[in-house]
């Protein structure tokens, strides 16, 4: 006959049972977690030095000639005349650090070569790493629609100065950088929120994977007189950069 006692006790280690097995779920709930939680962290952290690395690696022997590059589309925004005997086209993502730096080494191009040089921005944003990237690009397509290449350009250059990149801008500025342009804030406002613009920059960016853009700036040299091109990997010094040039001419 089963006493209160030894019902009390069954009781009592039913309870331990449960709480025992509760502690193990527990655990192994903590463990998925921590696992998952590690695994995207160092997805990221793939991702990004993988970026960086695309970004300073140094130039494949000496610049070879490639056989397949981008060229000129009637759509692109170029700093520059579209005859020029060089151009230049970036794929460039406004939050990335290297695109800010590789801009500068751009006008320099630009003022040293003068009417020879030409400069085409596409957009290519990393959004693995920079969230703030394709919204940023979008809001700088919404500008070239409603005041041209000019327009676009005075944007661009004032996002750069003014962003400190990876995602650090404060996009309430974006309005602002807008109008300093020279477009209507509430026109350039209704484009932006609506996204009206951001088939244009996906486009942009399967062209540059079409031609194997891995990180940014990812860049293209062009002769456009004698048909040869080099491609420039990452924010390389003007010093450097002119090495690729001499291998166009």
């Amino acid at each position: 006959m089963t006493t209160v006692k030894q019902l009390e006790q069954a009781v009592f280690d039913l309870q331990k049972t449960i709480r025992s097995l509760m502690m193990v779920v527990i655990a192994l709930f903590v463990l998925t977690a921590g696992y998952i939680g590690y695994k995207e962290f160092y997805q990221s952290k793939t991702v990004a030095a993988q970026v960086v690395a695309d970004a300073q690696q140094p130039p494949a022997e000496q610049f070879g000639l490639l056989k397949d590059y981008p060229k000129l589309d009637k759509n692109d925004h170029i700093k520059g005349d579209r005859s020029a005997k060089y151009l230049l086209i970036e794929y460039s993502d406004f939050e990335c650090p290297f695109c800010k730096q590789f801009h500068d080494t751009a006008i320099q191009f630009l003022k040293e070569y003068g009417s020879e040089a030409a400069l085409v921005y596409r957009h290519y944003p990393l959004a693995q790493i920079h969230s703030k990237a394709t919204d940023e690009a979008i809001a700088s397509e919404c500008v070239a629609s409603l005041g041209g290449n000019e327009a676009f350009w005075k944007f661009a250059e004032g996002l750069f100065a003014v962003t400190p990149s990876n995602d650090g801008l404060d996009q309430t500025l974006l309005p602002g950088l807008a109008v300093s342009a020279g477009v209507d804030q509430a026109a350039f406002e209704n484009c932006f929120n609506q996204k009206e613009t951001a088939k244009v920059v996906e486009d942009q960016f399967k062209s540059g994977v079409s031609f194997g853009v891995r990180g940014t700036p990812g860049s293209f040299l062009i002769n456009t007189k004698n048909g040869k091109a080099v491609s420039i990997p990452g924010a390389l010094p003007y010093e450097v950069f002119k090495q690729a040039l001499d291998k166009i001419k």
